[in-house]
């Protein structure tokens, strides 16, 4: 990140101009200077004469990820709100998405279940991207384990499940679950799916990485001694081998298992610093 900003000098993307106010708010965002991205962004916008959406949207992320949530949850609301008494989309499901993040960031968990509700309704999209939020929400709302699990295997023999939602389902079981036999059938299944040739290219990936994460819970149940510990810290795509927002998801799920695995294992002090390494990225 630190070499990106003399790369933009040396190639003559020039400061202070408003065709590329964007493109330094994203440096800035990048490089986790979330003040001034978001000063960026607001300015693009301004410039655009608040027609500019990807700059609006980028301004309520960077006050997510400066931990601002509740200014950030209001003003996605707002634009959901504004547009559909228009009775337009307008790419909708993004502002849908921040308007949840942000919601769950504040803890907001009631109102968060219900904007679900409302995200559900609104596309496609919204019904299997809330599912998976649903029981994120349930796990920082601190719900007992047992009943996430069972809600979400519930969901999964759903036929009526979108297709979409599976994977994030799964993924919550991997934190939660503690029926191995369960794990391992679930893990069996996401391997097929891998391996699949009707199963897309640009989900091959993620579908074996669920089944090593579902693999590895189950072992975390039933293996003692630190092995399988050093095994969930190796199952960590390093950085250098990320492409794309998907993989950085991936990489983000695997250390949140390795963090939750630590602290399952009595070793909070160790579960404490993967959790600081995964707020500092």
């Amino acid at each position: 990140g630190a070499e990106v900003g003399p790369l933009f000098d040396r190639l003559g993307v020039p400061r202070g101009v408003p065709a590329f106010t964007e493109i330094w708010a994203d440096l800035a965002l990048f490089e986790g200077r979330y003040a001034e991205a978001l000063a960026g962004y607001r300015e693009a916008e301004r410039l655009a004469g608040g027609g500019d959406l990807y700059s609006h949207h980028m301004a309520i992320a960077a006050q997510i990820l400066a931990g601002d949530c509740g200014p950030a949850a209001a003003q996605a609301l707002a634009r959901i709100d504004r547009v559909e008494a228009l009775g337009r989309d307008a790419n909708l499901d993004w502002t849908y998405s921040l308007a949840s993040q942000a919601l769950l960031c504040r803890r907001a968990f009631g109102p968060l279940d219900g904007l679900l509700d409302r995200w559900r309704a609104h596309s496609a999209s919204g019904h299997a991207q809330a599912l998976g939020l649903r029981a994120r929400a349930r796990i920082a709302a601190g719900a007992q384990a047992a009943d996430i699990a069972a809600w979400i295997e519930a969901r999964l023999a759903d036929g009526q499940t979108p297709e979409g939602a599976r994977l994030d389902l799964l993924g919550s079981l991997a934190r939660v679950s503690g029926d191995a036999e369960a794990l391992r059938r679930h893990a069996q299944a996401a391997e097929a799916r891998s391996l699949d040739g009707q199963t897309p290219p640009s989900q091959r990936t993620a579908w074996a990485a669920m089944a090593r994460s579902l693999t590895l819970r189950a072992r975390l149940l039933t293996e003692p001694g630190d092995g399988v510990l050093a095994d969930i810290a190796a199952a960590v795509p390093a950085r250098a081998t990320l492409r794309n927002e998907g993989q950085l998801a991936q990489h983000v799920t695997a250390r949140v298992h390795h963090a939750e695995a630590l602290a399952q294992r009595g070793k909070p002090a160790q579960a404490r610093a993967v959790w600081r390494a995964i707020a500092q990225m």
